[in-house]
């Protein structure tokens, strides 16, 4: 399920919101990072993770760029009329309606997941929503800050809706390259 919100403002052109760094950036979350299931070109990192070791992975990305994990809300209910996680949302800046970029944050549904199963891990959730914002060109930038967003589309009514919201900074992404490949270094994962 997913938040029936929609930004009016105008996604950019990715290379003038990274600058240099996009050639960097771009590949390495739209084809290495992500699982193989979304990524034909995966490095296929996170099939070899445990869950313990995507703890730790996910901890450590939000950390170094200051962030805790409160500040990414991860629901498999946003899409509910009565889901209290829709007034965090709000309450978070990340709803159309009260949207600020004033700090690092963001959503994302779970996939696969309901009130009783846990569904995809969050650092597998957050690859998802960066590669699809990348795949899609869903990119904004406001003032230091840029928005990734991904959505999905009803079939039968054609609403779309956003499945994933994230604010950063902008130096962020290209901090969060590094720090994965640093711990991908640290098991000794080699690429095939």
């Amino acid at each position: 399920m997913a938040v029936d919100l929609q930004i009016t403002q105008a996604y950019m052109d990715p290379t003038v919101v990274f600058g240099a760094d996009y050639v960097m950036i771009q590949p390495f979350f739209q084809y290495h990072f992500p699982p193989k299931h979304l990524s034909p070109q995966s490095w296929g990192l996170q099939e070899t993770l445990s869950d313990t070791q995507k703890d730790a992975l996910y901890s450590r990305i939000l950390t170094v760029v200051g962030m805790t994990g409160s500040d990414i809300l991860f629901s498999h209910s946003l899409g509910l009329k009565n889901s209290n996680d829709l007034k965090k949302v709000a309450s978070m800046g990340l709803a159309d309606s009260t949207f600020i970029c004033d700090r690092r944050k963001g959503f994302s549904t779970i996939v696969n997941a309901t009130a009783s199963r846990k569904g995809e891990h969050n650092l597998t959730a957050l690859s998802r929503r960066l590669r699809d914002s990348f795949a899609h060109g869903r990119i904004g930038a406001f003032n230091d800050f840029v928005l990734l967003e991904d959505q999905s589309e009803n079939k039968k009514t054609g609403s779309i809706s956003i499945t994933g919201r994230i604010v950063l900074k902008k130096e962020d992404l290209m901090v969060w390259k590094n720090e994965i490949k640093q711990f991908a270094d640290e098991i000794r994962f080699v690429v095939v």
